[in-house]
């Protein structure tokens, strides 16, 4: 006889997305298209965000008062002059383009388009996030899934006490794919070529495997795709090791104060942000695969009145980057991080990632680290800026690899990047920079953030990244994949029938790499 507690997890989340492309076709998705942003006009000299007005700013219900600083406001400037210690390898950003029109608050700025088909040289990374002090490191991701497990009651023929034999459901497939991430850059980070390998075990025995990469998925995501033959097993165990290069990162915040909103449209990768994305804009659901987008209005409704308050007519008003910093000093006041990062299953283990709905989040002001990430990129999107969460493992000094929630949740660190992008860099080049931002760590260092016009702690500098293995820029996989329980970056599809239910843990290490010759792999940009 089953316990309650298997019943209870033969009813857990079975998250899917069945309308992203098929896993066995191998997709390289492609960015929703937008229509191009309209004709510019000659604006007024550019202006910061106005000081909030605490009285009138916009609060999640039920949220806790929380009583921060006054911001000084900025006085109205039209950019800032150009650093007085430049870095030679990177050339001076090019002069502001004129902003197009405001268009009301209440309908903020369309996001822009790919950008057209005869167009620059892109520059990636761009002059505004200097790299520096690099070091290699291995990241090492282990994925279990078993089938269901449960103790079954046999009654002693004697008249003694039952025994209690432990039982575990077997899983069978003709045909199985398996996919995890596998970035090849970050703001703080590059994959050299071919620096990474995955095993896949079917109970003890390793098959045959083939290995592909699928690129140009949401918001420039790259993942490994291993496909099976026939299986059949109580426990499957799936690894992969990658090597990257992570470096230090300098933000030059005068200079990308210059830089305006595009006109022509953002690149395919920023582009592709703006497609609706599990977590963020929906919760799964057990039956479709996916729920309807519902904290669109929800955070909509929240950041036009932040804008309101700050007296500005559109998110366009102001340069992208006020923006960038003004939204992060908002979410820094209005959002509280509790619970912890990871879910633990039934043995301890890391299960998966602690989310819940963004309506829910938005509503309470709180949520785990993940959920106050997806909030700060939800209301990146809304004004029109591409982000995306960046979920990195920070190295733990002995490379320890953490076995429970509890001990994982200490160096997991998930984050927001959001997209820099320079259409004039120069006559024939345009330039890219993910700018990243620590929400978590900057309200805990900087509850009451300093005005726009100072550079801000986690906001684009960072002394500790070259430290962090940035891994994955979703939760789940954005394709038609599943997994079990609580999303753990990876999915898998299984043919001709999926298990409706299944046990998954996740453990995690990151460590040093051997120096190659003496010296660390170094991006060629720097």
């Amino acid at each position: 006889m089953k316990s309650s507690a298997v019943k209870s997890l033969l009813a857990s989340l079975l998250i899917t997305v069945a309308s992203f492309p098929a896993l066995a076709d191998d997709p390289a998705t492609e960015p929703t298209k937008q229509d191009p942003a309209p004709a510019s006009t000659p604006p007024a000299p550019r202006k910061r965000p106005a000081q909030p007005n605490p009285a009138n700013t916009p609060k999640p219900a039920d949220q806790p008062a929380q009583q921060p600083a006054s911001t000084p406001t900025p006085a109205p400037s039209p950019g800032k002059p150009a650093p007085s210690k430049p870095t030679p390898t990177k050339p001076t950003p090019a002069a502001p383009t004129p902003a197009p029109t405001p268009a009301p608050a209440a309908k903020p700025a369309k996001p822009a388009g790919p950008l057209p088909m005869v167009k620059k040289e892109l520059v990636e990374p761009g002059p505004y996030l200097e790299r520096s002090s690099p070091k290699d490191l291995i990241f090492k991701a282990r994925v279990q899934i078993g089938g269901v497990s449960w103790t079954e009651l046999i009654a002693d023929p004697n008249g003694g006490p039952a025994k209690q034999i432990p039982r575990k459901e077997e899983i069978s497939f003709d045909q199985a794919w398996i996919v995890y991430p596998l970035l090849k850059q970050t703001g703080t980070s590059r994959m050299p070529e071919d620096s990474w390998k995955g095993t896949f075990r079917i109970g003890d025995t390793r098959p045959n495997e083939e290995i592909q990469i699928m690129n140009g998925l949401h918001s420039g995501s790259r993942y490994a795709k291993m496909a099976l033959g026939a299986g059949r097993a109580k426990t499957f165990t799936f690894e992969i090791e990658q090597r990257t290069t992570a470096y230090r990162v300098k933000y030059y915040d005068n200079e990308a104060d210059q830089v305006a909103w595009p006109k022509g449209g953002w690149p395919a990768a920023a582009a592709s942000c703006f497609s609706p994305q599990m977590y963020v804009d929906y919760w799964p659901d057990d039956t479709t695969g996916m729920a309807p987008a519902t904290s669109a209005s929800a955070v909509a409704a929240m950041v036009d009145g932040w804008l309101a308050n700050a007296n500005l007519a559109s998110p366009r008003d102001a340069s992208p980057n006020q923006i960038a910093k003004f939204i992060a000093g908002q979410v820094v006041r209005n959002f509280q991080v509790v619970n912890q990062v990871f879910i633990s299953n039934r043995t301890s283990a890391v299960e998966g990632a602690n989310v819940i709905p963004l309506t829910e989040v938005v509503r309470s002001g709180r949520g785990s680290a993940f959920d106050i990430c997806n909030v700060l990129v939800a209301c990146y999107r809304h004004v029109g800026l591409p982000a995306r969460l960046v979920v990195g493992y920070q190295k733990e000094g002995s490379g320890k690899t953490f076995l429970t929630a509890k001990g994982a949740s200490a160096q997991i660190r998930p984050y927001v990047e959001w997209c820099l992008f320079n259409e004039d860099f120069e006559a024939t080049k345009a330039s890219i920079n993910w700018i990243p931002v620590d929400i978590i760590n900057m309200r805990r260092s900087m509850p009451n953030p300093p005005g726009l016009d100072k550079p801000w702690r986690y906001f684009g500098s960072f002394d500790d990244t070259n430290e962090c293995f940035p891994f994955a820029f979703h939760l789940h996989p954005p394709t038609s994949v599943r997994a079990y329980g609580s999303p753990g970056f990876w999915g898998w599809m299984l043919a001709p029938t999926q298990p409706l239910s299944a046990e998954q843990s996740l453990t995690f290490s990151v460590t040093s790499a051997p120096n190659i010759g003496g010296q660390p792999n170094r991006d060629s940009n720097d």
